[in-house]
């Protein structure tokens, strides 16, 4: 089978409701029929022993618009007080989604004052740039610690106010320093 070239750590907690997830595909090498989807669940993030989850029970999948959506996930594909990681992939050799997920994250607090927290599905370990508005890279200026692959923070104290251009891959986001 195929499958996304993304894989999510989901931490789950208390939650008797059941959830759902989006998986914004950048592109599709192909056609995509939702009853080939299946929903892989591992323990360590190796998937070479993941749980295969298809349609049904309580699980759907659909496909509209570059975007796989995963409802009705529940304790028995996740249990409380627990970490899994997930993707999706195709149980059909006819069905291909190796593609790219749309890569996205998050800056906040945005204003700020002091520190940047960028957070989300890119791979903070690749290149990154901050610019002013004058376009001058000021990336060497910044302190910048790297939780995780997915999550980083910056320390924008020594800027002076105003607003700034934060890329990673190829997503950019602006962010305001204030006093």
């Amino acid at each position: 089978y195929s499958r996304l070239e993304r894989e999510w750590r989901v931490s789950k907690s208390n939650m008797s409701n059941d959830v759902g997830m989006d998986f914004v595909l950048s592109s599709c090498s192909g056609v995509i029929n939702p009853m080939d989807l299946v929903l892989l669940v591992d323990d360590d993030g190796n998937f070479n022993n993941a749980t295969k989850y298809g349609q049904g029970l309580g699980l759907v999948i659909t496909y509209a618009n570059n975007t796989i959506s995963v409802s009705g996930i529940s304790n028995a594909h996740i249990p409380d007080n627990s970490t899994r990681y997930i993707t999706i992939a195709s149980a059909s050799p006819t069905t291909s989604i190796a593609s790219h997920v749309k890569e996205e994250f998050i800056i906040f607090p945005n204003p700020a004052t002091d520190q940047l927290i960028v957070r989300g599905s890119i791979n903070m370990e690749g290149a990154m740039l901050v610019n002013n508005v004058l376009g001058e890279n000021i990336t060497k200026e910044l302190n910048i610690h790297r939780l995780s692959s997915s999550e980083l923070t910056i320390d924008i104290s020594s800027l002076s106010e105003g607003v700034y251009f934060l890329k990673i891959g190829g997503v950019t986001k602006t962010f305001l320093k204030i006093k």
